[in-house]
Formats: C-alpha cells, sequence, structure tokens
C-alpha cells in the first residue's frame, strides 16, 4: 500500500518558515512509519525562479494563492496518480498531525475518510479539509479532470468557490455517489483546534486544525507538538515516532472502524 500525505502550501510559508515548522513537528516522521509526503507549491510567489527542497513539488500553471486551492489539490492528486499512490492524505500548513496514529486510523477500507464534523456522513457531504482527510485512488482519480469553476460545472455544484477545496471535492465526489464509494467519519480527526487539545499521550486524537475557530500563527504547531511530547515524557514514555506508538499502545486504547 503506497500513500503519500499531501500538503498544500505556497512559497511564501517556505521563506518565512512555516513549511519548516511542519517539517520540524511531524512531517520529518511520516517515513518512520512507511508514509510519503509532499509539500505542493504553485506559481506566484517566487518558486518558478528558485531552488526548492527536495520535498517540495512545483505545480506548473496553478497560482499559488489561497483562491486557487481547489487547483492546486486537482494538480497534486495528477501528481500522485502518475506516481500511482493509493491513498492520498490532505492536509495543510496549519494542520497538526500524529502520523504513526494516521496510517493505523483504518482508512484503507474506506475511499473518502476524515472529520464529517459530526454531520451526515453521506454523499451530500464531506469531510473538512483542517485536519486533513483520506482520498482513495477510487476516490482522487474521480477529481483530477472534474471542473471546478465555468460553464461545465454549472448546474452541477450547489455552490463553491475554487478556494474550498475540501467543499468541491465532496460535491464532484457526490456526482458518482452510485459506484458506491465507501465514507467515514472519524472523530479523532478535530476541525475545531485552537480551543482543545491536540493528540496527547492521554487521548486518541489524531490530526487538530489550528486555524479555526481562532487565526492560526506558527508558534501553535510548536506549541501543540510540545503538549504532545511532554504528555509522553509524563508518562515516562520515549518521544521517537515508531517507539512512542509502541508504548502508548498499552495505555490508550485507539477505537478503529467497525
Amino acid at each position: 500500500m503506497k500513500c503519500l500525505v499531501a500538503v498544500s502550501t505556497c512559497y511564501d510559508f517556505e521563506r518565512n518558515g512555516s513549511n519548516k515548522i511542519l517539517r520540524d513537528c511531524w512531517l520529518e516522521d511520516c517515513a518512520a512509519v512507511g508514509l510519503d509526503y509532499k509539500l505542493f507549491i504553485g506559481e506566484g510567489q517566487g518558486a518558478e525562479s528558485s531552488w526548492l527542497d527536495s520535498d517540495i513539488v512545483f505545480l506548473h500553471e496553478v497560482d499559488d494563492g489561497y483562491g486557487s486551492l481547489s487547483y492546486k489539490t486537482q494538480a497534486s492528486l495528477r501528481w500522485a496518480f502518475d506516481r500511482d499512490y493509493d491513498f492520498v492524505y490532505r492536509c495543510f500548513p496549519d494542520t497538526y498531525c500524529r502520523p504513526e496514529r494516521l496510517i493505523q486510523c483504518g482508512f484503507e477500507a474506506y475511499d473518502y475518510y476524515g472529520d464529517f464534523r459530526g454531520e451526515h456522513c453521506t454523499p451530500d457531504n464531506y469531510p473538512s479539509g483542517g485536519p486533513g482527510y483520506w482520498t482513495s485512488k477510487k476516490a482522487y482519480s474521480l477529481l483530477l479532470d472534474a471542473p471546478i469553476t465555468g460553464s461545465e460545472a454549472m448546474g452541477k455544484h450547489t455552490k463553491v468557490w475554487p478556494y474550498a477545496e475540501d467543499l468541491w471535492a465532496g460535491q464532484v465526489l457526490n456526482w458518482h455517489r452510485d459506484i458506491g464509494l465507501k465514507y467515514f467519519d472519524d472523530n479523532r480527526f478535530i476541525n475545531k483546534g485552537t480551543n482543545q487539545d491536540g493528540p496527547l499521550a492521554t487521548n486518541a486524537i489524531i490530526s487538530t486544525h489550528l486555524s479555526y475557530p481562532d487565526r492560526y500563527y506558527p508558534g501553535k504547531m510548536k506549541e501543540k507538538h510540545q503538549a504532545w511530547l511532554n504528555s509522553a515524557k509524563a508518562l515516562g514514555l520515549t518521544a521517537s515516532s515508531v517507539d512512542f506508538q509502541k508504548d502508548i499502545s498499552g495505555v490508550i486504547k485507539t477505537a478503529t472502524p467497525a
């Protein structure tokens, strides 16, 4: 099973250090549990004329601004499809996630998996992008050539904006509800993450969104990561990804889909 953590970010965040904080706090732990990761950046903020780290994918002809996130999602999924990824976890620079929990959450039995906010988990809904969500190749293949705006999309989308990539993805998949995609709502992905705990040794949370309901600043990512490390230390557990998951398995029973 080949899985990708796909971070939709921008070159401004590469320059100001936000992407580095993401790498330091959790992205660099992905390899230890068998997850690949890439940061996807577009044009218009200077990336096209700059040297980029090997973990960055530059998307030609995709605007790097927030208003074009649906186009960035679509182009990055095309990149994943061309490299035969079975599953893609879509997230953002304000997502704090624990890879050792992410890989074990049970996503592989489903096509569309994440936080449906406690609402109905049916084809006319979608999981929030903030804490990240999984799509199978069966699901994300349907997004590769789907319209986002313009006459081709008229009459299909209920209402969508190019920045609302999670809503766009959900509406496109709803067009194909007859093919039997499997959905799952997992409340361990936290959308309203700024006013409650993130992943700790004493809970089962997998990921948290750090821009809702309050605005994001990079220090929040560091705070959530330090809280994770402190919670491990308080229980006398190791902090490394693989060892930590082994140690914690006997302390916290993490719920998985039936």
